[in-house]
């Protein structure tokens, strides 16, 4: 049985991670920050989550590269300095930066511009690449959004949105995201602790969606009418100049092909993007009646 460390463990992705493997492997969950001394116990591979993700607007430039550049330095270099044979870094599709029109590949050029999230995620790639060596096996993985029965932020938000009896502007909408349900991200994890296999990786639920696919599909299993009307351009043009964050998630495509990565590893999603909303809408609906 494989010992393996576990940063960000009380975070979505590692609870997960955590939950559904105790049996398969001996897991560390292991507590880091940058700015402290990183003792690592003895393991076979470890699997670093732990990092800032996007914050209030306010949030020090600074910080994000401490908690994801900084720290994944540190980590990695006290990982090789006691034999650790494999490094799983979970990076983010925010390293690619703003959509180019066509869905990013592997060797896609990555410019993360004036994100600081991106551009410290990108910086900490960047790192392990140049000080990688023949002792120690690297994979990186590069999840697009990630939703599941627990999450925050964005999809919970948009659950939330679509929970309510209001029409919404998105009938027509017909971009292109990449997203990943939980447990496919957890097997791709999996697959690559088991196969030791190194390189970058592409997460995602093997098909793209649009926010109108997501919002029916939501509504559905919330077992609410679509309630969706389209928005004229003008409308858009001045919703992106007022509000360029939101509408970028809401009207914008990002996407990646995952093909190549899914054939390095032999890897087929167990669950479909709506499989995977529907188990989400479910927990969603069962949390907010505790």
């Amino acid at each position: 049985m494989k010992r393996v460390i576990v940063t960000g463990a009380s975070g979505f992705i590692g609870k997960h991670f955590i939950n559904a493997n105790k049996e398969r492997y001996n897991l560390i969950p292991l507590r880091v920050r940058a700015e402290e001394e990183i003792i690592l116990p003895e393991a076979d591979a470890i699997l670093h989550l732990s990092g800032l993700a996007h914050q209030k607007s306010t949030t020090e430039r600074q910080a994000y590269f401490d908690a994801n550049q900084k720290l994944t330095q540190n980590l990695f270099s006290a990982a090789k300095s006691i034999g650790v044979n494999h490094f799983i870094y979970i990076s983010s599709i925010k390293v690619y930066g703003p959509y180019t029109g066509i869905p990013f590949e592997i060797n896609s050029d990555c410019k993360p511009d004036n994100d600081p999230y991106g551009e410290s995620k990108l910086a900490a790639e960047k790192d392990l690449l140049q000080n990688n060596s023949s002792d120690i096996k690297l994979s990186i993985v590069r999840p697009p959004l990630v939703y599941g029965p627990g999450v925050k932020a964005n999809m919970y938000n948009l659950i939330k949105m679509c929970n309510t009896f209001f029409p919404l502007p998105l009938k027509g909408v017909h971009n292109k995201r990449t997203v990943v349900y939980i447990s496919n991200l957890v097997d791709i994890i999996v697959r690559i602790i088991d196969s030791e296999s190194e390189g970058i990786y592409c997460a995602g639920d093997g098909s793209d969606v649009s926010t109108e696919e997501l919002v029916v599909m939501i509504r559905k299993y919330l077992n609410r009418s679509n309630n969706i009307f389209p928005l004229s351009g003008l409308f858009l043009s001045l919703l992106k100049k007022i509000f360029p964050d939101r509408s970028q998630k809401l009207f914008d495509d990002l996407c990646m092909n995952t093909k190549a990565s899914f054939e390095d590893l032999g890897f087929i999603p167990a669950v479909t993007t709506e499989k995977g909303i529907e188990e989400t809408v479910n927990w969603y609906l069962d949390q907010k009646q505790m």
